[in-house]
């Protein structure tokens, strides 16, 4: 395997990882319960980013990716 291959791969690896820690963290889905947001609108649905960036992981995974998608 070369190496831009593993480079690959692992970005992959990354990108799965950071979904799956927004989804167990910033994202919150509540058909019962309305959420409300700063604009003043209801949503059942609430998404929250802030909570997976100021991770430790989830600031490495998000400044990793930032760098391979502006390289």
């Amino acid at each position: 395997m070369s190496f831009m291959e593993r480079v690959k791969q692992s970005e992959v690896k990354d990108r799965e990882r950071l979904l799956k820690l927004l989804h167990r963290n910033s994202f919150k889905y509540a058909p019962d319960k309305r959420f409300k947001l700063t604009c003043g609108a209801q949503s059942d649905v609430y998404f929250d980013c802030k909570r997976t960036s100021l991770t430790s992981e989830g600031l490495m995974l998000i400044g990793k990716l930032l760098y391979l998608t502006l390289q």
